[in-house]
């Protein structure tokens, strides 16, 4: 079967080829209702497809956004794609969405290919290795040549093109919450230590403690990477540890792997707190205190950066959002 071009629909409805696009792109025209109607039914029974590339190469842009996260299994990184998607989505902008599974050399890949798509703008939300290597911020996201913004994990003294939640401050509150309850034997699992967020994430937890005149011991810190089984490891460490009456953790995903196994002890009574306020507690059956993050506004500011580089050509200061404890 012939492919119809915008041409031919012209044709057919007696119209010229300008008028075609702005109906079948719903902008304004002044052509009757009828003859609206009349074109849409034209271009759906001839099965007409827009040609996106050609009008790619006339305008330079796209209309599609590269968006890389570090793990889609996270239910945090599923929920920050969908409301970019969903936001870019009312813009008129098309989101590819990549996967890098915590991997540096996997965001080098995907950036090229992205970028090789001709996409308009990148938005990063590095791996845990990517995040813990300043080389790579200044090799290759500095090198981008479209406009980008970096969420969530950003890197430390870089002050532009970022949004980012205050993990210091939302361990802070996290840990102080477990003290006010009366706790003094908390123990932290930590993020990767060599990130920026790993690393502020401890510095929240231990500051609170410091406030508290409590000791900080370093065999009731653990270190994890954000996923489940880098916690799982920890557990049984963490249960034969008498001293330990509450455990901070960096993310839920690593909350939960110690309920799960908090679950089957009947002798232990370990207070747990996370961070991402995730919706597991049906999953396993508990809820715990976390961290509260407005995915909502992370990804309604990086999408206000992300257009201020395309249509402005400007960089925008960080933006840094307050988390809050949401308690049970």
């Amino acid at each position: 079967m012939k492919k119809v071009r915008l041409k031919d629909l012209a044709q057919m409805a007696g119209v010229s080829e300008t008028t075609v696009s702005l109906v079948l792109n719903g902008r304004p025209s002044r052509i009757s209702q009828a003859k609206r109607d009349e074109i849409e039914a034209l271009a759906e029974l001839h099965h007409y497809r827009a040609n996106h590339l050609a009008r790619s190469l006339s305008t330079q842009t796209t209309h599609t956004i590269g968006l890389i996260v570090p793990d889609i299994e996270n239910p945090f990184f599923a929920t920050v794609a969908k409301v970019i998607t969903n936001t870019l989505s009312k813009e008129g902008y098309m989101v590819l969405i990549a996967n890098s599974d915590e991997s540096l050399e996997a965001d080098k890949r995907l950036i090229k290919e992205l970028l090789d798509r001709q996409v308009d703008g990148l938005i990063l939300c590095v791996s845990n290795e990517s995040n813990a290597s300043q080389a790579f911020y200044e090799k290759v996201i500095q090198k981008i040549d479209v406009p980008y913004v970096l969420l969530d994990r950003g890197y430390q003294n870089v002050d532009e093109n970022q949004v980012l939640f205050d993990s210091y401050y939302g361990s802070y509150i996290a840990t102080q919450y477990l003290i006010e309850k009366g706790h003094t034997g908390i123990a932290c699992i930590t993020g990767k230590l060599d990130t920026f967020v790993g690393k502020r994430r401890l510095e929240g937890y231990t500051a609170a403690m410091a406030d508290a005149n409590l000791h900080v011991d370093e065999a009731m810190i653990f270190e994890g990477d954000f996923r489940y089984k880098s916690a799982q490891v920890h557990v049984p460490q963490i249960i034969a540890n008498e001293m330990i009456t509450a455990v901070f953790a960096s993310n839920d995903i690593m909350a939960y792997a110690l309920v799960s196994e908090l679950l089957k002890q009947q002798d232990r009574d370990i207070e747990v707190v996370g961070y991402d306020n995730l919706e597991l507690s049906n999953m396993f059956g508990y809820v715990i205190a976390s961290v509260a993050q407005d995915v909502e506004a992370l990804g309604s500011h990086a999408v206000n950066i992300l257009f201020e580089g395309i249509k402005n050509k400007k960089k925008l200061p960080n933006v840094v959002l307050k988390p809050y404890l949401h308690k049970v």
